[in-house]
């Protein structure tokens, strides 16, 4: 015989469940119509998609434009719906401190002793230092004739070309992933060999990195070199450069003194992840005085230039040089100008890809194109 009092209660139990059902999805919806917002941090900087207007002006209604309003709407609300910092917050806390698992696999790799490295989803970061994705023979064969047809224009211009890759913190400390290289080259030993063969000699930033054994060279928590892993890669490029210019001065380490004191450093993939470790960060600065200045930017910045707009140009001068030189760079080089500038009579860094319309206005002596281990498949697009 059925329990009628349980039959009694349960259509108040069933209301309570779709009222708490009903609460808990308009209350982002409430937040985000009153402008409620909680003071979390955020590693995600980027500009949030602006609410999209149904019909642009002189449109008419059509399926496609409905579709399109669809869409537009959709990554708008996910931009932008409320408690949503709150959430991804929560989300992150819950899956790392109660669960101890990795709450972005595709995105970061979790190390030994702490340290965090960038994962696949970053231009194949791991796949890609561990061997186990390679250059196709074409590809290698593009890259070649690209170097080659720089080589041929640069020789005309009269100006020194050089190519300088930054090592991948995977490549650099891969003894602290779980995943082991495999017995393929990566594809930076590739183009290494392949360019040799050709008599090109590109510049592997870490070649002088054997120099310092007592300091770490990365920060364990962001995808960057720190000041220490900056200079060893400033040493190599200027002895490359220094061959052909032995005039040039290049500093020491001792010409810097070392200011370990703040502890409270976050790495770029810490603050994606919500994480506060107290890291170590170390500042070089210089003991000699410094005879760069910095002058006014003279560039038009890229309308998808997708960074800080103030550090897309940034140019120096010194008087006593008497090379300028034009650094096309990425983040890694960011701080270093502190070390370069002090060599030449004109220094200017962009942050993009080699262009030859810049090349062209700047007239320099020398030419560097810097880039990421991680971003080297850049070798494939010519000269433009």
């Amino acid at each position: 015989m059925p329990d009628f009092n349980i039959l009694r209660f349960r259509p108040v139990t069933n209301l309570v469940i779709c009222a708490v059902f009903v609460i808990t999805l308009s209350v982002p919806l409430v937040f985000q119509i009153f402008g409620i917002r909680f003071n979390i941090a955020m590693a995600d900087k980027r500009k949030k998609t602006e609410l999209p207007a149904f019909l642009k002006t002189n449109n008419t209604m059509s399926f496609r434009s409905v579709a399109l309003f669809i869409d537009n709407f959709n990554s708008y609300y996910s931009d932008n719906f409320g408690l949503r910092e709150l959430m991804i917050k929560f989300y992150l806390t819950f899956k790392i401190n109660l669960l101890h698992t990795n709450p972005f696999p595709e995105k970061f790799v979790f190390g030994t002793e702490d340290w965090i490295f960038l994962s696949d989803s970053y231009f194949n970061a791991i796949t890609e230092t561990k061997g186990i994705k390679n250059f196709s023979g074409q590809e290698l064969d593009e890259i070649t004739k690209n170097i080659v047809t720089c080589e041929d224009y640069f020789e005309l211009k009269k100006i020194k070309f050089f190519l300088a890759i930054a090592p991948e913190k995977s490549t650099v400390y891969g003894q602290k992933l779980p995943i082991k290289k495999s017995g393929r080259p990566t594809k930076l030993e590739q183009v290494k060999k392949r360019l040799s063969a050709i008599g090109f000699n590109l510049i592997d930033l870490k070649d002088d990195f054997n120099k310092n054994q007592n300091l770490p060279l990365y920060y364990k928590t962001d995808s960057h070199w720190n000041q220490i892993g900056v200079y060893y890669g400033y040493l190599t490029l200027m002895k490359a450069i220094g061959a052909s210019y032995p005039m040039l001065k290049i500093h020491q380490f001792k010409d810097f003194s070392i200011d370990s004191s703040d502890h409270t450093y976050t790495g770029d993939m810490a603050k994606q992840l919500s994480l506060k470790p107290m890291e170590c960060k170390y500042v070089l600065t210089p003991l000699f005085e410094k005879e760069s200045i910095e002058l006014p930017k003279r560039m038009k910045v890229p309308v998808l230039f997708s960074h800080d707009p103030k550090s897309y140009e940034r140019r120096f001068e010194n008087k006593n040089g008497k090379l300028k030189i034009l650094i096309f760079r990425d983040s890694f080089f960011q701080v270093t100008y502190k070390f370069v500038a002090e060599s030449f009579h004109e220094t200017v860094f962009i942050w993009s890809i080699w262009k030859k319309d810049v090349i062209e206005q700047e007239k320099p002596d020398i030419v560097v194109f810097e880039l990421a281990e991680r971003t080297i498949d850049n070798l494939l697009y010519p000269l433009n």
